[in-house]
């Protein structure tokens, strides 16, 4: 059984659609590899400054706009240089994404139902 003596950290990040490559290569660059990536539509304060044309002479504000949620678990050692890769790589400012962290208590191996990693 592998133990983790230093506290760990989850990430979730929401990024444009199309920052999501930039973003990965640049989380794998500096070595984390266990990334999960979820695509999807969502609402937030970028919208009010978003339009876009439709067939014919009309304009229209979208409800949703395409996203992407980054989630990832690191050591608490690196929390401060993913974020920082995240933010620099996404372009991360007012009204372009949200980051937020959780702390985690323990990872469970689903595999075999076995406690692998305590934190």
């Amino acid at each position: 059984m592998k133990m983790v003596n230093d506290g760990m950290k989850k990430i979730e990040a929401v990024v444009a659609s199309e920052k999501v490559d930039i973003v990965y290569r640049a989380l794998k660059r500096y070595g984390v590899d266990n990334v999960f990536i979820v695509n999807g539509y969502g609402k937030g304060l970028f919208q009010n400054i978003l339009l876009t044309n439709a067939r014919g002479t009309n304009s229209y504000r979208p409800e949703l706009m395409p996203a992407s949620k980054i989630e990832l678990i690191v050591a608490d050692r690196e929390v401060e240089d993913v974020l920082d890769i995240i933010a620099k790589n996404a372009g991360i400012g007012i009204n372009e994404g949200l980051v937020g962290r959780a702390v985690i208590t323990q990872i469970e191996q689903v595999r075999r139902l076995e406690k692998t990693v305590k934190v």
